[in-house]
């Protein structure tokens, strides 16, 4: 769980740059998040398992919410609390590159599925 608020710190650090709104910050990130780990389970049900592509729809807004049911004693910090939370540059450093490899994994998982045509 730390990971993903690792993660929930990198994204809305990012966001909460361009935002002017006091209650904004919260959700985007968190969306982003139920986002990337449904695609690795999209990924892996797609080569076992043939599913309806709403259901995948549906699990983006299950972990959404779930996701906003553990992360909710951090909304009513505020946006200081993102601000002021300092991530040392080898953390953003491990944080990005485990999501690059998330995404070259996913990427390369999905072409070997398209050419062995499962």
């Amino acid at each position: 769980m730390k990971i993903i608020e690792l993660y929930f710190i990198c994204f809305s650090k990012l966001y909460v740059k361009f935002s002017n709104q006091k209650n904004d910050w919260f959700y985007l990130p968190l969306l982003i998040i139920s986002f990337i780990i449904n695609m690795n389970i999209l990924t892996i049900l797609l080569l076992f398992w043939d599913t309806n592509p709403l259901y995948h729809i549906a699990l983006v807004f299950i972990f959404f919410f779930v996701l906003i049911y553990f992360f909710s004693k951090k909304r009513y910090i505020d946006k200081e609390y993102v601000r002021q939370f300092k991530l040392k540059k080898n953390v953003l450093l491990y944080l990005i590159i485990g999501l690059l490899l998330d995404f070259i994994v996913i990427f390369k998982i999905l072409n070997y599925a398209r050419e062995t045509n499962i």
